[in-house]
């Protein structure tokens, strides 16, 4: 439990905000078409969407709109909006009201009665979900971080949270994400539907995910079932959601950011295990295709699983001597033993060998963060590899899940991607921990791919999803 000090408005004094996040406030306090103020914010990573937010929580709070505030948000960024809210919330003109927040760590902590600003994780929402606890709170706002984790209509998450979201007393509603759609144009019916009345949630979005899967989705008929894919109806979505969403991408608020650089690297893997992974790899394609492994039977799908952790292992050796030129590669901007780096995993022990290597074997100091480290470790971690410090870790390795939200590694311009998750979103989420508000030098995303493998045949279809999702214009 903590008070917000008075270091917030003099934080706020002295690094105001981009003229793009001025408007990102007034858009978040101003929307008023379906009687309450909020908003869907889309701005790309790296735009600073949780400082806008905070900024308008605290005027709207100030002008006595809203009294008392929930944060749900992934278990990692809990310290991270506690942090965020004590540099950035203007404090109120009346300082008997100074905001009390409250983190919650443990799923059967209770909401203190004092409890201005509650942040907690998705979890915490769900294992109240049945019991309806967290109605009884009385929170007139209610922010979802990373709101494309409420896509599913029929998991107890989503329905946990539009049960806050939906309520009469939630006068504020703001989900943030920077990648809407993960998958398919389906993911925003849960995430659109709070902001519409009941009415015309169904004129516009349908009275359920099929009826909008019908109307803006293509679908056809395979072994699998009825698959739904792509969108018939862009502009006609596109008005939908743009009714009630702001999105700004870096390329039109910051011409000053540096570019975001791709490349792909080959690296050879035992030949007998590349083909082997190549038995399945049309069934996978079609799966990543259609975001579905449904009616894919058991052992093909461990079969798939299987493989695409043996690739990652067999790229070790690989891996770590692309890592070896990088650190050796001349560079001006950089004295050697100062050159850090990002590296993004998938397996976390294809991580714990990668650190066990790079740290012991080749005397480079590295850290790595998976989704059990602990939370304060973390930011621990991080704070110091953006440090200048002499024994700052040199080499950061993240899985690419855990590691791919809510943190800023503006020290390093190189990202290299040891394995690849097969969902493109993530991806650009994991890419925009460097590219960032903060980087002054171009961001150089390098993908190790396994010669003539499954890995470089998944990359292909990887691409072909984000150019499609790029069409959207989300």
């Amino acid at each position: 439990m903590t008070i917000i000090s008075s270091s917030a408005n003099n934080t706020y004094k002295k690094s105001p905000l981009f003229p793009y996040q001025e408007e990102g406030v007034n858009f978040l306090m101003g929307y008023d078409k379906s009687c309450f103020k909020g908003g869907f914010l889309l701005d790309e990573q790296g735009l600073g969407k949780t400082i806008q937010t905070i900024t308008a929580l605290s005027k709207l709070y100030d002008s006595g709109d809203i009294h008392r505030i929930l944060i749900v948000c992934p278990a990692i960024m809990r310290a991270t909006w506690e942090q965020e809210i004590d540099d950035w919330f203007v404090l109120p003109k009346d300082w008997s009201r100074l905001p009390v927040v409250q983190v919650i760590t443990k799923k059967t902590e209770a909401v203190d009665a004092d409890t201005t600003i509650c942040i907690c994780s998705y979890e915490y929402v769900t294992a109240r979900y049945n019991k309806k606890s967290l109605l009884t709170e009385n929170f007139d706002a209610v922010v979802l971080d990373e709101s494309h984790k409420i896509k599913n209509p029929g998991s107890q998450r989503t329905k946990a949270c539009l049960q806050l979201l939906l309520h009469d007393q939630t006068k504020v509603r703001i989900l943030l994400t920077g990648t809407p759609v993960t998958k398919g144009v389906d993911d925003l019916y849960t995430q659109l539907r709070p902001f519409y009345s009941s009415a015309d949630a169904v004129r516009l979005l349908g009275k359920s995910i099929w009826a909008f899967r019908e109307k803006y989705m293509y679908k056809k008929q395979s072994l699998f079932g009825t698959e739904y894919y792509g969108c018939k109806r862009p502009d006609e979505l596109k008005s939908v959601l743009h009714d009630v969403s702001l999105r700004r991408k870096k390329s039109e608020v910051l011409q000053e950011l540096p570019k975001l650089l791709h490349e792909r690297v080959f690296i050879d893997v035992p030949q007998t295990l590349a083909n082997e992974s190549l038995k399945y790899v049309d069934i996978a394609i079609s799966a990543v295709m259609g975001d579905s492994w449904k009616g894919v039977d058991k052992d093909t799908v461990e079969h798939v699983s299987i493989m695409r952790k043996n690739l990652g292992i067999a790229k070790l050796r690989g891996t770590v001597e692309y890592i070896k030129f990088l650190l050796d590669k001349e560079d001006s901007r950089y004295e050697a033993n100062k050159k850090k780096l990002v590296v993004f995993a998938y397996h976390n022990d294809v991580i714990k060998a990668l650190h066990q290597t790079l740290n012991f074997n080749v005397n480079v100091r590295t850290e790595y963060i998976i989704g059990e480290t602990p939370a304060d470790k973390r930011q621990e971690i991080i704070k110091k590899f953006q440090s200048d410090d002499e024994d700052a870790p040199q080499i950061l390795i993240l899985n690419i899940l855990a590691g791919g939200v809510g943190i800023t590694l503006t020290k390093a311009h190189t990202e290299v991607f040891a394995e690849l998750d097969w969902t493109p979103a993530n991806i650009a989420q994991a890419e925009a921990r460097c590219h960032r508000i903060g980087q002054t030098e171009d961001v150089n995303v390098v993908f190790l791919l396994a010669k003539d493998s499954l890995d470089s045949h998944i990359f292909k279809v990887i691409e072909r999803k984000m150019r499609v999702l790029d069409t959207m214009e989300l």
